[in-house]
């Protein structure tokens, strides 16, 4: 699918833009340039992201950096680890700061569930690596709202998808918020895997809320979603693949089962089959 149609083509200001997309702008006026020339206020016309509390988020996007899977259009982003590599290397103070409110605006519409509004930029997109700044040619409100469909807490890997709702399940891995406190750091060697938000989201909403080897409905956390947990059928560690023909969504007392239960090597297997029936289907 192209996103060739979702190209912006004027260069609208981006107070006028947030303003449209339902964000309060009324406070960009209250600085020494006053109301006039409120749109050129650097605390907020230079930023990435956007919060209209309890209510949205407004993103920047590249239009370049746009993804296609079949007729889903989406953006893979990870602000916590580009922010986190600038300030290793005590470069670009002021990009690593905009890249951190991005991620806590990402953050945010992940566990509140708000719809995402999206300003597509068009311009000279600084390559990885480079020392240069942007520069946006056209930016533009895409009318579609979008909505952060995968956010992992351990990396802060995330993607936010056009014309997608707020994700209405959770999982093991879904709710591990990062506090601002700082935190007694340790040198651990060792392998970690890294599980695709993506895939287990996909098993998520492929369950449809129930275990899909028992078919006991999840049950209900705070803010509304139905948890489940998702399951490596084939381990990770065992060479097993992080792809929707090796995730499950379980309850949690057949996750458990599964790791710990005399019956482990028997799950497996049926639950190889319920995956392959219901990917079939």
């Amino acid at each position: 699918m192209s996103t060739e149609f979702l190209r912006p083509k004027s260069n609208s200001r981006v107070m006028d833009l947030v303003n449209s997309a339902g964000v309060d702008v009324s406070d960009w006026g209250s600085f020494e340039g006053g109301p006039a020339r409120a749109a050129s206020n650097p605390k907020y016309c230079y930023e990435w992201a956007f919060i209209e509390p309890h209510k949205l988020i407004v993103l920047n996007l590249w239009h370049a950096a746009l993804e296609t899977e079949g007729e889903r259009i989406f953006q893979s982003l990870n602000y916590r680890k580009w922010a986190g590599e600038l300030e290793a290397k005590g470069q670009h103070a002021t990009w690593a700061r905009r890249a951190r409110s991005l991620d806590r605006a990402c953050q945010t519409a992940w566990r509140e569930k708000l719809p995402v509004r999206v300003i597509i930029c068009d311009g000279n997109m600084r390559g990885e690596g480079s020392d240069e700044a942007s520069e946006v040619n056209a930016r533009e409100l895409d009318p579609t709202p979008w909505a952060v469909t995968s956010y992992d807490w351990d990396t802060g890997a995330c993607q936010v998808t056009r014309g997608a709702v707020p994700s209405q399940f959770a999982d093991q891995f879904s709710d591990k918020p990062l506090t601002e406190q700082s935190v007694q750091q340790r040198i651990i060697t060792g392998t970690a895997f890294v599980r695709s938000p993506a895939v287990r989201m996909a098993a998520l909403q492929r369950s449809l809320g129930k275990c899909e080897y028992c078919n006991a409905p999840g049950f209900s956390t705070p803010d509304g979603r139905t948890y489940l947990e998702t399951h490596h059928i084939q381990p990770l560690s065992e060479g097993g693949a992080d792809a929707i023909t090796n995730v499950i969504a379980l309850c949690p007392n057949h996750h458990r089962e599964a790791h710990f239960g005399n019956q482990g090597e028997n799950m497996r297997i049926e639950m190889q089959e319920i995956v392959q029936r219901r990917n079939a289907q």
